[in-house]
């Protein structure tokens, strides 16, 4: 039984293809998964694959402007000699859209034709055979425009004369300064869908102006810490998708009569091309960074110049930008790609006097026009979408989650005051850490003890770099009384590396212990340790009088320790956690992640999965925020949602406590934290019990 292989729908929007060529020829042996044609869509060149193994033995006559309807058999395997293509395929299908495009009026043409300028006219019996193999129209036209078939080379269906080639006849009879060409599938398509846009779908337009000096600052910033460089493109789709996160009820589109409504927010960037227009999607741009942005729009465009996107890199989507600022249009109007709800014209970035406070002075603007379907969207909600895109352009600033109150309260200030006074160091202010007013204000500090210079220097921590002073032996009663001041119930106690030491600084931890628990017999001590360079002295002496909480971070994954903590190794550091827990099984051990700095989820689950074959209880995971622009990069900013499911893995793993959100750093809510650890432990042994 012969195997059929049909035009197939390689996108949403295709309902004909053209066949580039036959990779295959009859008599051709394919197996299933083979590649048997190159397909012309109406976005981009595709492969047909075999369906099954056997031999090829009919295909479909091609020429260039040959539509072949989808679904229509181009070809058979282990097809019989008796069998033809045409048998399988209504006749109608393999017409080509000029012709399906016939009606019945006669269009308008120069009937005057220069007899001088045609060929001798051939009588032989050619001329019955060209006359039948026309088109209704073609024959009907001729006759009524004495025009003779003979000399027309027909470009349809083995050779059939179409309305197409009787156009471009009398075009050259009667103009020989026109020449005729022929369009693209691609830019058929665009004429095709955007009549039928400006037909259908009642667009509606608004135009806001921003001002963009902030936007070009934060450009010139980030473009001079980064290899990546990125565009105002970049961030405009950047822009855009935060806009429509506040606006989720414009993430819309409206399909046969209903409205679907999008939970991913996918970008669409219109992109130009030699035979037309195409939109390669940014998907969940939302979730992504400028890098990661920018990044994957170069990655399209460059597919999309060869022909190379596949259906899924340009369908979906609920909006599209749209720039042409690159060529000095300063404002425009866009026709809304369907079924998509809107688009933003972007023009171009000018600098012109403008008004500030009452005063004249010279800025840069950029107008944005949204075209919008009336039929899903309302003026109100596309002028507020406009709104929040032109605002976070006009005033790009860190996402809302990251963003702190400032150090103002008496609490702070006592706190302050407290610490000054008994010269303690804390990693609250040497770290820049943005939870220092809330801590402070609670009268809650993390103490780092060893001084404030490390003999490291990572790529991430604002602590100073150099060669440290010597130990500060009465370091540890005076945090002792510091802890009974504050009247602490849990207290944190951490330090900078100390390389330079034969202990890493390990016994010194054993004092400031001691010493808090002679004076604060009730209070829980934590300790976050550097990694003491593997040294076995180190873990020897810590093992003698361990506190309740043991933390060590990892800090990142380990891809990133190569330029994140150069200094470090990922597996001496899951040793140290592995072997304090060895020794005393009872303590609680803890470690922590920063992202945000280019690591993916699955990298992250894996870190999870080596702490918790070290028995780590505890695991933090917080944002990673550049201390200052000569830190690492940051190269995401990660959602409170991809937190929360950081949380859910985390606690599916089995971790005891989890602390994932923006704002969480080690030592943050860490007396409440460790309160609720303890009770997860009570109830995980009653019930194994």
């Amino acid at each position: 039984m012969a195997i059929k292989v049909l035009m197939p729908a390689l996108s949403p929007t295709m309902s004909e293809g053209v066949i580039n060529k036959w990779l295959v020829n009859v008599g051709d042996t394919v197996s299933a998964g083979d590649i048997l044609a190159e397909i012309e869509t109406d976005k981009a060149t595709m492969e047909v694959e075999a369906v099954d193994e056997g031999e090829i033995t009919h295909l479909i006559d091609t020429t260039p402007d040959k539509q072949i309807a989808v679904n229509s058999v181009i070809a058979l395997i282990n097809g019989s000699k008796d069998e033809r293509l045409e048998d399988y395929n209504d006749k109608d299908q393999t017409v080509s859209s000029e012709e399906k495009n016939e009606v019945s009026e006669t269009p308008k043409v120069n009937t005057e034709v220069d007899n001088s300028q045609i060929i001798e006219r051939s009588k032989d019996s050619n001329t019955k055979q060209n006359t039948n193999f026309a088109s209704p129209f073609v024959k009907k036209f001729s006759k009524d425009n004495n025009i003779d078939l003979t000399l027309i080379k027909g470009s349809g269906p083995d050779g059939r004369i179409i309305k197409k080639d009787i156009q471009n006849f009398e075009l050259h009879i009667n103009d020989e300064n026109i020449s005729v060409i022929e369009p693209s599938s691609i830019r058929k398509i665009i004429a095709e869908r955007t009549t039928q846009t400006k037909n259908e779908v009642p667009h509606f337009y608004l135009t806001i102006e921003t001002r963009m000096d902030k936007l070009i600052n934060l450009r010139k910033k980030i473009n001079s810490n980064s290899n990546i460089k990125i565009s105002f493109n970049d961030l405009i789709v950047k822009a855009c998708a935060m806009a429509i996160a506040k606006n989720p009820e414009t993430n819309i589109s409206w399909v046969n009569g209903k409205i679907h409504q999008y939970k991913n927010i996918d970008i669409a960037i219109a992109v130009a091309l030699k035979e037309g227009l195409i939109t390669p999607i940014v998907k969940e741009a939302d979730t992504k960074g400028l890098a990661e942005i920018s990044t994957e729009i170069k990655s399209l465009v460059k597919k999309a110049n060869q022909n190379k996107l596949l259906p899924e890199e340009y369908s979906g989507g609920s909006i599209t930008i749209s720039n042409l600022g690159m060529f000095g249009i300063t404002e425009f109007q866009a026709i809304i790609n369907p079924p998509q709800s809107s688009i933003i014209a972007i023009g171009s970035i000018i600098e012109k006097p403008v008004v500030n406070s009452g005063s004249i002075e010279i800025g840069h603007t950029m107008k944005s026009t949204i075209s919008a379907d009336h039929r899903s969207l309302d003026g109100a909600v596309a002028a507020k979408l406009l709104k929040d895109f032109s605002d976070i352009l006009e005033d790009p600033k860190k996402p809302s989650w990251i963003r702190v109150k400032a150090p103002t309260s008496k609490f702070f200030k006592e706190t302050n005051k407290l610490l000054k006074d008994k010269k303690i160091v804390t990693v609250c202010e040497e770290a820049a850490c943005p939870n220092i007013a809330e801590c402070w204000q609670k009268k809650h500090a993390t103490f780092m003890i060893l001084g404030d210079i490390c003999t490291r220097a990572c790529a991430f921590c604002n602590i100073k770099t150099g060669k440290p002073h010597y130990i500060d032996h009465g370091e540890a009663i005076r945090i002792a009384e510091s802890v009974k001041q504050l009247n602490l119930e849990h207290v944190v106690i951490t330090s900078v590396d100390r390389d330079d030491l034969i202990d890493g600084g390990a016994l010194h931890f054993i004092n400031v212990i001691d010493s808090i628990k002679s004076l604060n017999p009730s209070c829980t001590i934590e300790i976050l340790t550097p990694d003491f360079k593997n040294k076995p002295e180190a873990i020897d002496i810590l093992s003698k009088n361990l506190p309740d909480v043991f933390n060590h971070n990892l800090e990142t994954v380990p891809r990133l320790y190569p330029s994140i903590r150069p200094g470090s190794r990922y597996f001496v550091s899951l040793n140290l956690l592995s072997q304090i827990k060895e020794k005393n099984p009872s303590i609680f051990t803890k470690s922590g992640l920063m992202v945000g700095l280019g690591e993916t989820k699955e990298e992250v689950y894996q870190v999870m999965d080596d702490l918790r074959a070290a028995n780590v209880d505890f695991i933090t995971i917080g944002q990673y925020l550049p201390p200052t622009p000569k830190h690492a990069k940051l190269e995401k900013f990660i959602t409170p949602q991809e937190f929360d499911e950081y949380k859910k893995m985390a606690y599916a793993k089995g971790f005891l406590m989890v602390a994932s959100s923006p704002l969480t750093r080690s030592s943050y809510h860490a007396s409440d934290d460790f309160k609720i650890m303890q009770e997860n432990r009570k109830n995980k042994l009653y019930s194994i019990q």
